[in-house]
């Protein structure tokens, strides 16, 4: 493990949420902590996801699998990753700029941990 910086793998489950899916994107891209892969887990989406998808060529990592449900997909998404921390995402929320950050440096600051969340703070879009 890189002491300073260990690889946290943001693992994005959606299906068919293309609306939603590049704000969740973009939020895990402009997260201030320095080392984070993306797995988007696609569960079988019909819509518009693949299109969404194609604007991030070689900047994540995309998995499509018929449809086994949220459970099966965080799991897929798990065994794809290959960093020291899971950090899961459904594609209709987003991460504040700083989540990784803070939630890591939990984790340095007390060992024992197994599990870090945050505070959740819900919205209606006006679209």
């Amino acid at each position: 493990m890189n002491d300073l910086n260990p690889m946290i793998s943001a693992i994005i489950t959606t299906y068919n949420n293309a609306d939603y899916l590049k704000s969740a994107i973009d939020s895990v891209k402009n997260q201030t902590y320095p080392n984070v892969e993306i797995i988007v887990q696609d569960d079988g989406s019909t819509d518009d996801t693949q299109s969404i998808i194609s604007e991030y060529k070689n900047t994540i990592n995309y998995v499509f699998q018929h449809n086994q449900g949220i459970a099966a997909s965080r799991s897929n998404g798990a065994k794809r990753s290959s960093g020291e921390f899971y950090a899961f995402l459904d594609a209709d929320d987003h991460w504040t700029p700083e989540k990784l950050l803070l939630q890591y440096k939990e984790f340095k600051n007390n060992p024992s941990l197994d599990i870090v969340w945050g505070h959740a703070k819900q919205y209606i879009s006006e679209d």
